[in-house]
Order: structure tokens, then sequence, then C-alpha cells
């Protein structure tokens, strides 16, 4: 945890004392991937999000035990075990021993009273709030221990159902790789409390959508993190962040399993008008010309999935390949009826009719056998995942700050770069000269997370 900062660092200098601060230890158990809209730039997540913290002013609680013989006890809390074992007194002053399993509920818990204690409040970024989400489908409370010195050790969680927004890189749909995050802010100084992460919580997901997987050899080293304070700020404040992290690749089954087949069937069909003799041109034509209605409707009909971006994708280059390929045909068999027909004014061109024809065939017979060979190229390189791109590139390109690292390029000293500001020529804080600093975006197969994860949980 950040023990001090300095903020106003550029104008007027102030140390900010954070050591006691409450750590707020955190699990975030993503639970299903339920669907990414491409075209909203959406993602939906069913997730629990769980907190827990040391809250020393919460001592002997005043609250009422519902025990499950129907009585109930008024009074407080002075001890609460990790075994659940109850140190209770009664409003009379009677000491009770219980135990946690004696009482049917305890009304501290079902209705805690947070204007009178610590709550680490905090909020989403990017949710995408609707008259239906997020919804909210439990939440608890519970003390998992008390002691009259101490203080109370909490624990609450919350499961929702949401729908967060991220910018969708598509240009190489449809075999690309998406980073989704949920983006979580704390809604105090980082001063007050501190987020971090718990070493027991949930690697993974339980279950995706039908269009993505999840790259489990990267998912398994980093789900969430929490963002590391800076220790001089230009600002009054900072606050602590949470980022929940979901390494998506697209499955691509519809595409190379449906698309790309019939796109290759009506590139087949088209190169029949290369069989068709040259006296049949109108023929050739038309075979071409519905041959290219047909690409221009299949590239409409998965355009409608995708946003209009003003970049082209993966998909968008392959049909308009495809169409320029059309529109070569054609151009090609209108040369050949304009030879032809300037042939036959020249009566020692006998025969050039049947020679175009020859040439035409041998001509369509070699790009029917390259088309097909194309597309099972094409076909083969989805299933063994050739150009995927890095997720070096994708954290480069949406500067993900797992790990910002800036190194010196006269030193090649390395230290992690400020999260406040943007990236900039400065001076090496080791060298000490003004020299270029590159910042470097790290992902998990590079390196662990700076914020270390919490491997004890606080005991009585």
């Amino acid at each position: 945890m950040l023990q001090k900062y300095v903020r106003s660092c550029d104008r007027n200098p102030e140390t900010v004392d954070c050591k006691n601060a409450i750590k707020v230890i955190v699990e975030i158990n993503p639970h299903e991937l339920r669907d990414v809209d491409d075209k909203k730039d959406e993602f939906s997540v069913v997730f629990v999000l769980r907190f827990r913290w040391l809250d020393p002013n919460l001592k002997n609680i005043e609250t009422i035990l519902k025990l499950k013989d129907g009585r109930e006890l008024k009074g407080r809390i002075q001890r609460l075990d990790q075994t659940g074992k109850i140190t209770f007194i009664t409003e009379v002053g009677e000491t009770k021993s219980l135990k946690r399993e004696d009482c049917s509920a305890i009304e501290h818990e079902r209705n805690p009273d947070w204007s009178k204690q610590f709550f680490p409040d905090f909020s989403f970024l990017n949710v995408r709030f609707t008259n239906e989400y997020p919804i909210t489908i439990f939440e608890r409370y519970q003390m998992e221990w008390s002691d009259a010195e101490q203080g109370s050790f909490l624990r609450w969680e919350k499961k929702y159902d949401a729908i967060f927004t991220d910018d969708l890189d598509l240009r190489r749909y449809p075999i690309d790789r998406q980073l989704c995050r949920i983006r979580i802010t704390a809604e105090r100084p980082v001063e007050e409390y501190q987020f971090a992460m718990s070493s027991h919580r949930l690697v993974g997901v339980r279950r995706t959508c039908e269009s993505f997987k999840v790259d489990q050899d990267i998912q398994r080293r980093c789900t969430s993190y929490v963002r590391w304070a800076d220790a001089e700020i230009p600002f009054k404040t900072q606050r602590s962040r949470i980022h929940v992290l979901f390494h998506l690749e697209r499955r691509g089954g519809h595409f190379f399993k449906i698309v790309v087949p019939n796109m290759m069937f009506v590139t087949l069909m088209a190169f029949l008008a290369f069989v068709l003799p040259i006296e049949n041109a109108d023929g050739s034509l038309a075979l071409t010309s519905a041959c290219f209605l047909a690409v221009f409707a299949q590239r409409y009909i998965i355009s409608d999935d995708l946003p209009r971006k003003t970049f082209l994708t993966l998909a968008d280059t392959y049909f308009l390949a495809t169409s320029l390929l059309y529109v070569m045909i054609s151009i090609s068999i209108a040369v050949l009826v304009l030879a032809r027909n300037l042939g036959d004014e020249n009566p020692e061109n006998a025969g050039l009719a049947e020679r175009i024809n020859r040439k035409k065939s041998l001509c369509g017979l070699a790009l029917f056998l390259l088309a097909i060979i194309f597309n099972i190229w094409l076909i083969g390189k989805w299933l063994r995942k050739w150009g995927l791109e890095g997720w070096a590139a994708i954290y480069l390109a949406k500067q993900e700050p797992y790990a910002m690292i800036d190194e010196c390029q006269r030193c090649l000293s390395k230290w992690p770069g400020k999260q406040c500001l943007p990236h900039e020529i400065g001076i090496c804080k080791v060298c000490r000269h003004e020299s270029v600093v590159t910042r470097h975006f790290k992902t998990p197969e590079d390196m662990d997370e700076l914020v270390p994860s919490v491997r004890q949980l606080p005991i009585p």
C-alpha cells in the first residue's frame, strides 16, 4: 500500500500521510461473459464483487440477535471469533456465550447503518445504465470476526448482471482478439482507503458467449489488478482503481465455416464465364454480374452486425478483393470480345475465335485452382491461429496500464511510469539527464502485477 505521496508537486508540494488508510481486500469472480456486441462496443457480464476490510472503529456493536427458538436478545457483541463463537452482553449487563448457528439473524448484518460506519464507496467508470441494467442479483454483508480492541473484520459482496462499454478494435475481424475491461474507482482518496487484490480470487471466466472464447494462457495470469498509485502528482488527490480484464479471442466459426465456403462457391461459379465460348459473351457477363451481386448481398449481411467504422476490416478487404476480381473478369471478357471483333476484320486471322476460347479456358482453369488454394489456405490460417495479433500490441494500442514502465534511452534504466501524466520527454530519474523516455505497456505474460496481492487475511 502507498504510505505517503506528494500532491500539487508542481506548485505547492504537500506530503500526504496514508499510513492510516484502510486496506480493502478485493475479490472479483466473473461467472459468465454473456455477450459481446461489436456494433455497440459493449459486453455484458455476470460477476461477484467482494470486499473485505478491517474497521478499527467498529467495536462493541449494538444489535439484536434473533435466535432460532424465537427469542430476541438486545445488547452488544463484545467478541465474534472466526469459528462463530459470540460473546454477547445484553442490555441488562448479562454476558452470554452463543454460536452463530444458534442465531437465525443478526440485525446489524441485515440492516447496517453505513452512515455511522465505514464503507468503501466505489463506482464503475464504464458501466452502461439502462432501464434494465445493471441488475443486482443478490447483496450480502457479514461480520467475519469482531474484537473489542482490534475492531471488526467485515465482508460485503454483491452479484451483478451488467453491461459495460469498451472500444473494440475490429481491424483484424474475424481473426481478432479483444481486451474488454471493467474499470472500478474508489470514491474516496487514497489516504482514506486503498484497494488490494486477494490472492484467493477466482482466475478465469467460467462461461463465455458463442462468438468469443477466453485465452486461458494469459487469463490465468491476471483477471483483475489494482493500479498502483503515484508518489508525486500535480493534483490535489488521487484514488485507488481496479481493472478487470477479459482476454477474448474470436471463434470466427460463422465466417470461416459459412461465409468463406459460400464465397468460394460463388467465385468458382464466376470462373465458368471463361468456359463459355467467346461468341456467348453476353452469357459470360450475365453470370459474372449475378456472382457480383451475390457477393454484395453477403457483404451487407456481415456488415449489418458491425459498426460503421472509418477503417476496413479483414472481412471488408476480402469482400472488396473478391468484387475487384469479378470486375477484372468482366473487363477481360470485354477485351477478348473486342480483340475477336477486330481480328474478324482481317482475313488472315482465321480461327482466331478458337484460339481465344482455348486460351480463355486455360486461364479460367488456372484461376479456378488458385481460388481453391487461396480459400483453403485462408481457412487453414484460421484453424492454426495464424495472423492473431499479440497481446503486447493490443496492450500498447489500448494503453492498458497493467504495468507501465518508462525506460531511459541514455542509461537504459527502467521505472514505473506516472499514471497521472501522459508520456513525454523528460529527465531520467536515475542518470538525471534530459533524454528520450520510452513508455512500455507490459502484459501479464511479461511480468507480475506491480501491486502485490494479499496472501493472508487479518486474524483476531
